[in-house]
């Protein structure tokens, strides 16, 4: 069976998905979305939420590669732990901007990046919360909608 434009957009969104899933739960110390879940008090549902979304996650890329119809709602599972995860690591951030701040410095330094200090604020406001995480839910209603478009595949049609 032909896979298809969209079928092969639909892989690399995964194939990237689960590489960030890896990388997050790899250096989840090193990462703010980690501090989010952590100073709240919710680390456990922090590794809880992460190996969710990896594992379907996982399960759509395998589903894109050997199209069966549980595909569907394997796909669209994974979209929607991934936007629980981002609203609440959101949600959470915004309880402690400055903590969320010295996590994203502490963050880039780890990885040997440069820090832009005057962008921080920028960064690091209810607004541009809200602006990353508009963005976010956008992509995967993005997502959704080209997995919409190709459910013949899944059916194997």
């Amino acid at each position: 069976m032909k896979k298809g434009k969209i079928i092969w957009v639909l892989i690399i969104w995964f194939l990237w998905a689960v590489g960030m899933d890896i990388e997050l739960l790899y250096r989840h110390h090193s990462t703010s979305d980690y501090f989010a879940y952590n100073s709240a008090g919710f680390t456990p549902l922090f590794f809880i939420l992460a190996i969710v979304v990896l594992i379907l996650n996982l399960g759509s890329l395998f589903f894109l590669i050997k199209p069966k119809l549980i595909g569907i709602k394997v796909a669209y599972s994974a979209l929607i732990a991934a936007a629980i995860y981002n609203l609440l690591a959101f949600g959470l951030g915004l309880l402690d901007i400055e903590g969320m701040k010295q996590a994203y410095r502490m963050s880039k330094e780890s990885m040997g990046l440069p820090v832009q200090e005057e962008a921080l604020p920028m960064l690091f406001s209810p607004t541009a919360f809200a602006g990353m995480l508009g963005a976010s839910l956008l992509v995967y209603i993005l997502v959704a909608f080209l997995i919409s478009k190709r459910k013949a595949y899944f059916r194997g049609q």
